[in-house]
């Protein structure tokens, strides 16, 4: 108890200014036979034989927020033997810091709150982060920022296991003056003349929190080499990463159907654009079968293949590449007995879900049998519908494409993958876009292989002009938006697949049966 006074009294005070602590809102305090069960969003933490001070303080945690010095003193007013109870207090909300959450309250009016989002936050325990020193310089990082939630401005940083509420908006200038390095003092003064207490409170919990960063000076080891790779990140990509997988946030995440009582699902399979309709040839199985080269054959000689071969694909090639790669094979559900609320889509790549999103838009340049122009390809009637026959549009995609490729002449048929977003949004939280980029790589390993299985010259594209796509193909960005460009084209009569790209060139050595390839590319090993 007296180390816990000593620690209260030698923070600064200020009239009208708290800081409190409480447990974040989804935690649940159960008392059981000779037992408190803390139930969280990540387990449950059961203490054994609590005192009556014990549990009651640990029950007042989930009241909202609190004086540190309150909690102590239900401990010690309710155990038998306080100091040992107390301390066991401070051991326990050591471990479950995770669970704390930090408040600055001003004349009994919440102005900033500091919540743990992470198994991993390790913000001070009951007392919360420890005062900055007025001299010390502070900057806000280049990956944070600053977004509207539940009412309040939302401070996050994707290297922070925090998020910080701020209702007040002089906290918010308090943010935006430590874009540029300042002491703790001068960004208080600045930001916060009327309000100084309020500020050194709240900007000492966002320190502590890693949401404002200390300047350090520069040094190498272990912070250089932090600051070397940090560096290597972008800040989309960043926070992309950490907010699409689970670990560092307490967003919704997963199946969670969040719209499935108020919106309705997007069909299964696009309804069909305006323009005339082109019936595509349907492969026979037997013929692919009995002229498919083997599996190990298709992975070993595939490669990009960026300039297109001097007789183009034909009417029949773009058929077959289409049919095996992304016609609908089947649709399915509802099905409440296997909790599949919607139907899903069966196509011959996989997709999370029976998602479906995906569709296919294809500029062609030359094509023996069909005209150039832009067409959408029907998955479920196997045919292609012209949608633009503006030359200046198919010219502009291709030339995207030709850039995105190195400057290379442009492709026979430019495939862009569009993904209707709401198909996954409605389903999925948190995870959607990266669950449609996933997809967007399945198919196009798909494209590689049957394209190299028919002997074409396939070559996926990193990048592709959303406005672009978006005009030429009629479409709303933010409804349906491109995702993905692949080019296919008839292959060069002199490409040799047995040899990858880059070989020969200076630095290049074999690992791991680098020779299947060559063997692979045999002529007779690939009779396409």
């Amino acid at each position: 108890m007296d180390s816990l006074a000593t620690a209260d009294t030698s923070a600064p005070v200020w009239a009208g200014t708290r800081r409190l602590v409480s447990f974040r809102d989804d935690v649940a305090v159960e008392r059981q036979a000779g037992a408190v069960a803390i139930a969280h969003r990540w387990g449950t933490v059961v203490v054994r034989d609590p005192s009556r001070g014990l549990a009651a303080a640990l029950h007042r945690l989930t009241f909202g927020p609190t004086r540190a010095a309150n909690v102590v003193d239900l401990v010690a007013t309710g155990s038998v033997e306080p100091a040992a109870e107390v301390i066991r207090l401070h051991s326990l909300l050591n471990d479950l810091r995770f669970l704390l959450v930090h408040t600055v309250e001003v004349n009994s009016a919440t102005v900033a709150e500091i919540v743990p989002m992470a198994m991993g936050a390790r913000l001070g325990g009951l007392l919360g982060a420890t005062t900055v020193p007025t001299g010390v310089r502070v900057r806000l990082s280049r990956f944070a920022y600053l977004r509207e939630l539940d009412g309040a401005m939302s401070l996050e940083n994707p290297l922070s296991l925090y998020r910080a509420r701020l209702a007040d908006p002089r906290l918010v200038a308090l943010v935006a003056a430590a874009a540029s390095p300042a002491t703790v003092r001068e960004l208080v003064d600045l930001a916060c003349p009327g309000a100084v207490p309020a500020g050194r409170a709240v900007l000492d919990l966002l320190v502590g929190a890693g949401l404002l960063d200390v300047v350090e000076p520069e040094s190498s080891g272990p912070d250089e080499a932090r600051r070397t790779r940090l560096r290597q990140w972008g800040f989309h990509d960043l926070l992309f990463h950490t907010r699409s997988r689970s670990g560092r946030h307490d967003d919704d995440f997963g199946a969670t159907f969040r719209f499935i009582q108020d919106i309705e699902h997007e069909r299964p399979v696009r309804e069909l654009p305006d323009g005339p309709r082109v019936p595509l040839p349907v492969p026979d199985l037997d013929d692919v079968l009995a002229t498919d080269p083997r599996l190990t054959v298709a992975l070993e000689t595939r490669k990009s293949i960026r300039r297109p071969g001097e007789r183009p694909i034909d009417a029949d090639q773009l058929g077959e590449v289409l049919y095996r790669t992304a016609r609908v094979r089947a649709v399915y559900g509802p099905d409440q007995a296997r909790q599949l609320p919607y139907q899903g889509v069966d196509r011959p790549y996989p997709a999370c879900g029976g998602a479906g999103e995906l569709d296919l838009w294809l500029t062609v340049s030359r094509c023996a049998g069909l005209d150039a122009g832009i067409y959408y390809y029907d998955p479920a009637g196997h045919q292609l519908v012209r949608i633009n026959t503006n030359r200046s549009d198919v010219d502009a995609m291709l030339a995207v494409a030709s850039i995105s490729a190195g400057n290379v002449a442009p492709p026979d048929v430019l495939v862009t993958i569009t993904s209707r977003f709401q198909r996954l949004g409605w389903q999925y939280s948190g995870m959607s876009y990266a669950t449609t980029l996933k997809h967007v790589g399945v198919l196009y390993q798909t494209f590689y292989l049957v394209c190299t299985a028919m002997g074409l010259a396939p070559c996926g594209l990193g990048v592709g002009d959303i406005e672009l796509s978006a005009r030429c193909l009629g479409l709303d960005w933010e409804r349906e938006g491109s995702v993905g460009e692949f080019m296919i084209s008839g292959s060069p009569a002199d490409e040799d697949r047995s040899r990858h790209a880059a070989q020969g060139m200076s630095g290049w050595r074999e690992y791991n049966g680098g020779g299947w390839r060559r063997v692979a590319g045999r002529p007779e090993e690939n009779p396409a």
